[in-house]
Parts: C-alpha cells; structure tokens; sequence
C-alpha cells in the first residue's frame, strides 16, 4: 500500500495495517486536521517507509495539557498535509486514513474522544450524498462556476 501528501512530494509505503482504525475527535486532533474528526490506521513497522520527501516532514509539539504522551504530529512541510511519525518508536505508526492512495478495504470499528465530538455528526447519515460528477452539476446550478470542472 501507498501514501503520500497532497503535493507529492512525501511518497510513502505502508507496512500491514493491522488496526485499529479509529476516528478520534480530540480537540487536538480536529484542529490538526481541520475536520470534525481524525481518522487514523496503524501499520506496522515492518515494511513501512519513506521512499521520498523525508527531508520534507516537519513535526510539531503541542503543550502538555495533563500527562505524558505529549501531542506530536507531522506534516509536509510544503503542502501542510498530515503525515505519519516518519521514525517511529514501536512496532507500529499511526497512518493517516486521508494520505493513503490505495483503497482501504477496513472500516472504522470505533469512535474516540466522542465527548469532544460534534452533535451535528449524529445527523450525517441523513444529508444527500453525491458523486463527483453530480456535485458539479449541483454546484453549477447555485453558479459555482470555479467547481464546474473535474479536480
């Protein structure tokens, strides 16, 4: 399996995701990403590598907030995407979901952190859902015109 960030530059090879994959709705883990959630994977060691761009991955150290862990992530340093620990400590590296190139076949098997979640997730399995070709269609007609071609 493949990942890499938005600008290409960092390219990565997965190890066996083994598990869990998570959704976490930290605040820290929603300001990171700037979504309502961070869904992550772990992968083994094994296997696992930065085939380019390492020289490009920057991490950052959030405050202690109660205890040890700290708060650390990584990103590219040019497109801001989230990457993965590029030298992981243990047998295992938290991957995140959004970064990876090759189709996932697992599904989330659980919610973290869910007091620091929104309410307003709870209604999503009610909102319309679109295909890229028929959201141009749908964006075109309030005249959206910036999102009328394929990305």
């Amino acid at each position: 399996m493949r990942a890499s960030c938005l600008c290409g530059t960092v390219q990565i090879k997965l190890g066996t995701l083994t598990g869990p994959y998570e959704l976490c709705h930290c605040n820290r883990c929603k300001k990171h990403t700037g979504s309502a959630f961070n869904p992550v994977l772990d992968s083994t060691v094994e296997g696992y590598e930065i085939l380019s761009g390492k020289e490009n991955i920057v991490s950052f150290k959030a405050p202690l907030i109660e205890a040890e862990p700290r708060y650390q992530v990584w990103f590219c340093n040019t497109c801001g995407s989230p990457l993965p620990d590029p030298a992981p400590a243990h047998d295992f590296v938290e991957i995140p979901a959004g970064i990876i190139d090759t189709k996932i076949e697992s599904t989330p098997d659980k919610s973290v952190f869910t007091e620091q979640s929104y309410t307003w997730l709870d209604s999503l399995s009610d909102i319309k859902r679109f295909t890229q070709s028929e959201l141009t269609r749908c964006r075109k007609s309030y005249g959206r015109s910036r999102y009328t071609e394929a990305k």
